[in-house]
C-alpha cells in the first residue's frame, strides 16, 4: 500500500518511530519502471492508470532506499516478485476488468456469471485461470523488475 499513502516521507517516518529497534517492515511496491509495460507509453494512457490505481508514490528501487535511510531504517532489501512480462499481462487484465458498461464492470459481470455456474463448471472456470496466471508468473521472463518485496530493518 506503500505507493497509495500521501506524504509517504511522513508515514515512512512514523513507521519506524513506532517499531521497536530490529523491527521490520514489510510491503510489496510496484516500482516506477512498472510503466514500462502497460499497454500503452503514452503519457495520457499512464496519467490515466495511475488515477486508476492510485499510485501515487512510484518509484524506482534507488529511491525507495533513498527515502527508507532517511527515514531510519538500515538497509532495504528487495526481491523481484514481478517482472516486466507480468506486469504487462496483469495491466491486461486489470484494465479489462476495471471496464464496463455504466455502474457494472467487467469483473463485476465475470462474478455474477460465475456464480450461477454449478460447481463442477465453477471449478473448471477457476482452474483455467489459475493455470493462466501461475503461468505468467511462473514463466522465465527476463525483462526488467516491475515490482518487489520490501523489507526494511528499523536502526538500533
Amino acid at each position: 500500500v506503500l505507493e497509495h499513502i500521501p506524504n509517504i516521507e511522513t508515514a515512512l517516518a512514523e513507521f519506524s518511530r513506532v517499531l521497536q529497534p530490529g523491527g521490520k517492515l514489510i510491503a510489496t511496491i510496484p516500482l516506477a519502471e512498472m510503466e514500462k509495460y502497460m499497454k500503452s507509453s503514452s503519457a495520457a494512457y499512464l496519467a490515466r492508470r495511475r488515477r486508476d490505481l492510485v499510485h501515487i508514490n512510484l518509484f524506482t528501487s534507488g529511491r525507495w532506499t533513498e527515502l527508507l535511510l532517511a527515514a531510519g531504517f538500515d538497509h532495504p532489501q528487495m526481491t523481484p516478485y514481478l517482472r516486466g512480462g507480468a506486469c504487462k499481462k496483469w495491466d491486461d487484465v486489470e484494465f479489462a476488468f476495471g471496464r464496463g458498461l455504466g455502474r457494472l464492470t467487467v469483473s463485476q459481470l465475470y462474478r455474477r456469471i460465475r456464480a450461477a455456474l454449478p460447481t463442477v463448471l465453477r471449478d473448471v472456470v477457476d482452474r483455467f485461470w489459475y493455470r493462466r496466471l501461475i503461468g505468467v508468473l511462473l514463466n522465465p521472463d527476463h525483462n526488467p523488475i516491475c515490482a518487489v518485496t520490501l523489507v526494511a530493518t528499523k536502526r538500533a
